[in-house]
């Protein structure tokens, strides 16, 4: 589960340099509800955060709840079962809960799951690794415009950025005023 988006080049779609609006508490509950339905209907596949990458751009609210990454589980027709129940009570669901950015990690955001599916806050943008180099002021404007709810902070994988790459996101974060935690 995942938020398209660009924060640099564009080579799967949509803009470069360009996120879409995100809606925190919605993929929350879709992802929370996958998860439960997946070990009710014993597929027992765990449902997963990525990062923000690919298109495409639109100007509405998105998200994409993927099946998998192989034809197999594509042609699952319980996992399709799942993911469709899973996305209708997630979309029904007027479950809030606050909003913060992600930092850290590669494709797989596997360091924010335990937060976003065991505890009271959803991820909205989530900014890997390999595109710290270009982050900037005007990235964080648009992680924070572009999201249905306003963030409340950030949560940075410690161990999934360098040093230095801490160190710039920590910068831009409190240069915004904003609260950020080690997760």
């Amino acid at each position: 589960m995942h938020v398209p988006g660009n924060w640099g080049n564009a080579d799967l779609g949509g803009l470069p340099s360009t996120l879409n609006t995100c809606a925190p508490s919605t993929m929350k509950n879709i992802l929370c509800e996958m998860n439960k339905l997946s070990q009710k209907r014993e597929l027992n596949w765990p449902a997963s955060l990525e990062v923000d990458h690919h298109g495409p751009t639109l100007s509405s609210p998105i998200l994409f709840a993927e099946i998998g990454s192989s034809e197999e589980e594509w042609n699952n027709e319980l996992a399709g079962e799942i993911a469709a129940n899973a996305i209708m009570q997630g979309l029904a669901s007027d479950k809030e809960f606050p909003a913060y950015l992600g930092f850290g990690g590669m494709h797989y955001a596997s360091k924010f799951n335990g937060y976003e599916t065991g505890g009271d806050i959803s991820l909205s943008h989530i900014l890997p690794k390999y595109h710290v180099s270009s982050f900037d002021k005007e990235m964080l404007a648009q992680a924070l415009s572009k999201c249905t709810q306003k963030a409340e902070g950030a949560l940075i994988d410690w161990k999934g950025l360098g040093g230095e790459e801490r160190q710039k996101v920590i910068s831009l974060l409190e240069e915004e005023g904003m609260n950020w935690k080690k997760a």
